[in-house]
Parts: C-alpha cells; structure tokens; sequence
C-alpha cells in the first residue's frame, strides 16, 4: 500500500484531469476561483480517488492495522459483475460519522439548535472514504454536484470566503451525505458498503482537530456543549430532588392513639 501527498500543483492538476475526463469544464473554473483552500482540498479529495481508486483520509486520521483487512475482506459487498471474472471486488466503503444509537429525530434537533456541528443526520465521513478501483459512479455524482453548487455560489455573488457550517454543504460532508442519499434513491446500495461509527473505531482513530474551522466556531460549538451539559445536570438533580422522599419531614403513628 502506497502513500499518496499532493501539493497544490499536483492537486490542481488532478482536479484538471477529472475534469477533461469528465468533460465539466467547469470544475476546474470553480476549484481556480474557491474562495476557500478547504473548498479546494475538498473537491480534489474527490477528484483523485475517482481518478485512481484507493483510500482518502485526512493527515489527522490514523489507520489501525484492521483497516487493511476491512478493505481486502470487503464481505459485506456484492460481485463486481463489470469485471467478468466472477472475483468479489469492494467498490465504495463509507464510513458513518453519527452514533447509530441516537434517534435521527434528536440528531436533526441537535442540529437546528446548534448543539452539533453536523451538517446531515446521519451523516457520511469525508475525512476518509475507500475506492478500490478507480471511476466509482458516487464520486462523478459527488464531483458534479459540488462544481454545481459552486457555481451557484458564484451566480449568487458570494465572493467572500464561505462560513463553516457553508462549507460543509457546498463541499464537505453535508454535499457527501447528499450526493450519497441521491445515489442510493437511483441505484440502491449497489456495491457500497457502510461502516458506522462504533465498528470505525477498530479500522481509524479520527483525531478531529478541526484546524479548518475558525476559533470562534470552535470555541462557540464548545460554549454549547457545555451549556447543554450543565443544563441536563441541574434537570438530573432536579429530578432526583423531586423523586426522592423528603426525610424528617414526618412521624410515624401507632395504630392507636389515647387522649
């Protein structure tokens, strides 16, 4: 297994491939004037590995030995019937970013409160996504559909770099998420393969740093955490002041009393 970096040349270059290949000149309009490297490095990410197959992770994702197994294995995915040999191929691996224990209804809750920096629920990592051969159909789905919302971006007059939460949608996990669920509605499963979150913590630790995002996004998203944290301890004390039985508050009687 081979490790791949790219500097911004090479990244361009790529991005400039997958879009001759693709024929979406536009792309490589939209990736030269991004406001934002993040949106830059989000579009190439996609680009290369449709380009070569292969598996992207963020330099803050640390693979652990069973992640090359997971890859190789490849149980939970069908035949690769493009291939003519009747050998079993992974084609596309996602790994799920949200608990699957919390309700979809109070994860999309927490996002329109501003307790979860989510921008879908349930949502799909793009800090590291798997290919094992390159033009997966998804990508071309995820590519086309991030050089389209740039554009739009453009055609709206945003020239300013894009908030966090704006990135997300244009580019990151959210326009993941959705090209996925689009892909899904038209084709079903196929031959992607879904790991949630529990089981990732055996393939990668994602340290998620965050170094993309503005200190002050950070530091508010932490401010509501804590708020909501210290909020549901005063509502547990509360309770438990309410359920308890009040001590020395009364006495016992006999059965008979005498005057």
């Amino acid at each position: 297994m081979q490790t791949r970096v790219a500097d911004d040349a090479q990244a361009r270059r790529d991005v400039s491939r997958a879009a001759d290949m693709l024929s979406l000149p536009a792309a490589l309009g939209v990736y030269d004037r991004a406001p934002s490297a993040v949106l830059r490095a989000d579009m190439w990410r996609l680009a290369v590995v449709w380009l070569e197959g292969g598996i992207y992770a963020d330099s803050d994702v640390e693979p652990r030995p069973r992640l090359r197994a997971l890859l190789e294995a490849a149980a939970a995915m069908p035949l690769d019937a493009s291939s003519g040999d009747g050998v079993q191929r992974p084609g596309l691996l996602l790994f799920v970013e949200n608990w699957s224990f919390i309700p979809t209804l109070l994860g999309k809750l927490a996002i329109a409160v501003g307790l979860s920096d989510f921008a879908r629920f349930p949502q799909y990592r793009n800090c590291i996504f798997a290919a094992a051969a390159p033009a997966h159909p998804l990508l071309e789905s995820a590519f086309r559909l991030a050089t389209a919302r740039l554009e739009d971006e453009e055609r709206a007059g945003r020239a300013e770099p894009p908030s966090d939460s704006r990135v997300l949608e244009l580019t990151g996990p959210g326009l993941l998420t959705d090209a996925t669920n689009s892909f899904l509605a038209l084709h079903g499963a196929a031959d992607i393969a879904f790991v949630d979150r529990g089981s990732g913590m055996a393939f990668f630790i994602h340290a998620g740093v965050g170094s993309w995002k503005s200190g002050a996004v950070k530091s508010g998203y932490t401010e509501r955490k804590l708020v909501l944290l210290a909020g549901a301890g005063l509502a547990l004390c509360a309770a438990a002041c309410v359920l308890s039985p009040a001590r020395g508050s009364h006495r016992s009687k006999g059965p008979h009393s005498m005057e």
